[in-house]
């Protein structure tokens, strides 16, 4: 994908090296030790075996929960705290640091207002709806006449997920910074197991539906569940709004925006955006002219596909280098 690339760090693993500051002699928690370790050696790869352009990244969410979920104070506390994150970004050894939307005070304050206030949004619309009862016709069945007039029954399947995204659509959620359409799908599947559980109330039903269910749905529930008031996922609603794969690559965009998590459900869910492909729809609307630009299209997407594998294939021959390097560690 198109450089810079802006490597955004979870809080976890700012939250690891901080727990190595304080605890230099503390090796109980050896899991923190090995995080930070495998973090070094990623970035030592990038650095110095890769000519790709990089920046460690903080985005306002992050900068939020690293300041423990607290309103900035003030222009000095703000100052403060970027000096902290700056420090914990030198032990990777990266030349670059980006900080999005977090330009001066006066922009991150704006930022996490805004994220505060639609935090209280989103709870309150995901409380609001699992009160309701949801019931619905998942199978919804109707008659139509074939090609000899005769009539024959049909039955249109409606996913559970789909009900609740439909549902979640409807709502009027005033948002200050997230996008829409990814808070839909995540009050989506915090709706989809009351919809289940609800309209789907024969066991004949649940083993006809059960392949439609997707692990994704209740990964993205559980991962933005809501604790004592706050929607414990928030940062990772970010990081799903600004890693999407397939979209950086609809929009050609000039950089590209990866995520560095060690949360399974998290990486699992953004996994799941990486794909692209290079596609064409005529149809009889279409005039000439359309389909020469759409063909257009079709051939340069094909292009920066096959610039991407190549790039790619190079990184996994540097990775090759790097792992001989290391090598010589582990032989006893």
């Amino acid at each position: 994908m198109p450089e810079p690339w802006f490597i955004i760090v979870d809080n976890q693993i700012l939250n690891d090296l901080k727990y190595q500051d304080k605890n230099k002699y503390n090796v109980d928690n050896r899991k923190r030790y090995i995080r930070s370790v495998a973090v070094l050696m990623l970035f030592h790869f990038l650095e110095n075996y890769t000519e790709i352009d990089i920046a460690v990244t903080m985005t306002p969410c992050l900068f939020y929960e690293f300041n423990n979920r607290n309103i900035l104070a003030d222009k000095q506390s703000f100052c403060d705290l970027l000096d902290a994150c700056s420090s914990l970004f030198k032990k990777f050894k990266v030349e670059q640091f980006a900080f999005l939307g977090l330009d001066n005070y006066k922009i991150a304050s704006r930022n996490i207002k805004n994220i505060v206030h639609d935090e209280k949004q989103i709870i309150k619309v995901i409380q609001k709806l699992k009160k309701r009862k949801m019931v619905f016709d998942v199978y919804q069945k109707f008659s139509l006449n074939n090609q000899n007039n005769k009539k024959s029954k049909v039955e249109l399947f409606k996913p559970p997920y789909l009900i609740a995204f439909q549902i979640a659509e409807k709502q009027r959620i005033n948002l200050k910074y997230f996008n829409r359409d990814v808070i839909n799908r995540v009050v989506a599947c915090h709706l989809e197991k009351e919809v289940y559980s609800d309209s789907v109330n024969t066991s004949l039903l649940k083993t006809k539906i059960k392949n439609f269910r997707h692990d994704t749905i209740n990964k993205t529930a559980s991962m933005t569940n809501i604790k004592k008031g706050e929607l414990k996922g928030i940062a990772d609603i970010e990081l799903i709004q600004y890693c999407n794969i397939s979209i950086q690559f609809d929009y050609e965009l000039e950089y590209t925006i990866y995520p560095l998590t060690f949360d399974k459900k998290l990486a699992d869910i953004i996994q799941e955006t990486t794909g692209f492909n290079a596609s064409m729809t005529i149809s009889g609307e279409d005039s000439k002219e359309d389909i020469k630009t759409k063909q257009k299209r079709f051939t340069e997407n094909q292009k920066r596909m096959d610039i991407i594998e190549e790039r790619g294939k190079k990184i996994f021959r540097q990775l090759s280098c790097f792992y001989e390097d290391l090598s010589p560690l582990f032989i006893s």
